[in-house]
């Protein structure tokens, strides 16, 4: 997701303290309180859980664990250029920033697509900081595949390798027939983080067929 910042940071819903689980026990939550947040009574005692959040209830350390579920996602374009022009276009650094105004505004990388690399996906908040993603490029194919397993968050310049986006995984496939590449995006989110997805995602594959068809 690039350039925006976790949705729990954006819109603040609930607390996360670790992920991709979300855990709340009375012994350890007493005297911790959100403004936003308003607590619910699970069915089992000793843990909290949290109203809007899809979960599902497993094991845990201190009773209960809350689990999000995670949603599978795909966005798919066709576009009259080759693989190798719609590589460039989708992950250049100057039409990167193009086509990631989907999103948000001033969103960019810092890293490279080479598998292994680590990758920093980040857009500017009024303050002058900088939110977004973290990752790894996983596998690396140029002008054919790239996935990005994600490491954590960004928030106002600040790493969290314990929030929602631990472990999500995202990748691009460029598959050419007859001239027409076909852009496939496979995303893996948490279910609270899909609506904001299925928004901005269309846009964005259309912004990469635009520039791809024009220059």
């Amino acid at each position: 997701m690039p350039g925006v910042a976790a949705p729990e940071a954006r819109h603040p819903r609930y607390l996360s303290l670790s992920d991709p689980t979300f855990y709340f026990c009375f012994n350890d939550i007493m005297g911790l309180r959100a403004d936003n947040v308003l607590p619910a009574f699970d069915a089992t005692p000793g843990c909290r859980s949290l109203p809007g959040v899809p979960n599902v209830v497993l094991p845990g350390p201190c009773g209960p664990v809350l689990q999000s579920r995670m949603e599978n996602l795909r966005f798919s374009v066709d576009v009259d250029a080759s693989a190798q022009h719609v590589w460039n276009t989708m992950l250049n650094l100057d039409t990167y920033r193009e086509w990631t105004g989907a999103f948000h505004e001033g969103s960019t990388y810092e890293g490279c697509w080479n598998e292994g690399d680590e990758i920093r996906f980040v857009g500017p908040n009024d303050d002058g900081t900088q939110s977004g993603l973290f990752g790894t490029i996983v596998e690396s194919r140029p002008h054919e595949f790239v996935s990005v397993r994600y490491l954590g968050d960004i928030e106002k310049d600040v790493e969290n390798r314990d929030g929602s986006a631990v472990g999500m995984h995202e990748s691009y496939s460029f598959t050419e027939a007859g001239g027409v590449t076909t852009l496939v995006v496979d995303l893996e989110v948490p279910d609270e983080w899909a609506d904001d997805m299925r928004g901005m995602w269309p846009d964005a594959v259309a912004a990469i067929k635009r520039l791809a068809e024009q220059i």
